[in-house]
């Protein structure tokens, strides 16, 4: 059973996590725009990045199941 605090800490982690999103997005409206190609510019970026960070762990659980 979760108690008042831990469901405190954990809304204000989701709200810290929200606010950290959403500066991210601006930092990369700025950069890049706000315009519908833009926005796919920043999609597909994001989307990049995303894939390269799942294939890396996949590549690093690889590593660590080499020495079992």
């Amino acid at each position: 059973m979760v108690n008042s605090q831990t469901h405190s800490r954990i809304g204000m982690a989701e709200h810290e996590q929200e606010a950290i999103r959403q500066r991210k997005m601006q930092e990369l409206m700025a950069q890049h725009g706000t315009g519908k190609h833009a926005i796919i510019r920043i999609r597909s970026i994001e989307a990049r990045k995303s894939k390269l960070f799942s294939d890396w762990n996949i590549c690093l659980g690889k590593l660590m199941n080499i020495d079992k």
